[in-house]
């Protein structure tokens, strides 16, 4: 039943614009780190659910389909938690680099880029 799936790559929502000019600002880089992890994310929950949904369908017994989501409740649960963790440290790392360049935090590689510019 999973072989119905046709396998395609995954889409880029991310611009090509090479990684040198991501690089040079870094809140831009960590936005875009976040907004591809919840792209992979959101693409494999899709596929955990599909797969549940497969295995469930293909189940002869009750118990069988009850233990099949159970482990994929756990499984869900578990990668909220980690979702959660991951939201709040990319919430701390954005925190202090926004924090950095309000305050004039800047680097002497961070001055001579600008000065360059």
């Amino acid at each position: 039943m999973a072989e119905m799936i046709p396998k395609s790559e995954p889409r880029s929502w991310m611009p090509n614009s090479g990684g040198d000019a991501l690089s040079d600002d870094p809140i831009r880089a960590k936005l875009l780190e976040l907004y591809q992890h919840n792209l992979d994310r959101t693409r494999n929950e899709w596929m955990e659910a599909w797969n549940c949904i497969v295995q469930v369908s293909s189940a002869p017994r009750p118990i069988d389909k009850m233990r099949i989501h159970q482990d994929w409740l756990k499984g869900f649960s578990q990668r909220r938690v980690e979702d959660a963790t991951y939201a709040f440290e990319m919430a701390r790392q954005l925190g202090a680099l926004e924090f950095r360049f309000a305050a004039g935090l800047v680097t002497k590689d961070d001055q001579q880029a600008s000065l360059a510019a």
